[in-house]
């Protein structure tokens, strides 16, 4: 026979497995971890021939751009998201992009971040195959303001 303390500690692991196999099963589609997900710095050039940076996202998943300074909530904006992405939220010095679904590799969309000083930053916002950005910090090249 069973003791209460014995019967009390099992039933309440019984219920923490019921509870486990519950919650794994409530996620209608998992996320696929074909991806590698990135933080990464970014230092931007001032150079006017320089690449626009890419910005590499899946869908459903947030990526969050931390820059130095807050950001312009007003001024910054992304061109042709509408249905395709969740509006963009700057949150004091982060930026917040999230795709409704995955992107095609062929899609490109710009987003442009105004900072508080008014610089403008832009940026393609684009998919990979094999990698998103979790989270971007970006940065001034210090050597190229010289």
């Amino acid at each position: 026979m069973m003791t209460w303390p014995a019967y009390a500690i099992q039933k309440a692991v019984l219920l923490a497995c019921l509870a486990g196999v519950t919650t794994a099963g409530a996620h209608p589609k998992p996320i696929p971890r074909k991806y590698s997900a990135v933080h990464r710095a970014l230092i931007l050039s001032n150079d006017s021939a320089s690449k626009v940076p890419e910005l590499f996202v899946t869908g459903r998943v947030v990526t969050v751009l931390r820059f130095e300074q807050p950001c312009d909530r007003e001024r910054t904006k992304m061109l042709g998201w509408e249905g395709r992405f969740e509006p963009v939220e700057c949150v004091g010095k982060k930026v917040l992009i999230e795709p409704l679904k995955d992107l095609k590799p062929e899609d490109r969309l710009l987003l442009v971040v105004t900072l508080a000083d008014g610089s403008e930053l832009p940026f393609t916002v684009t998919a990979d195959e094999a990698r998103r950005d979790m989270q971007v910090d970006v940065y001034p090249d210090l050597d190229s303001e010289l």
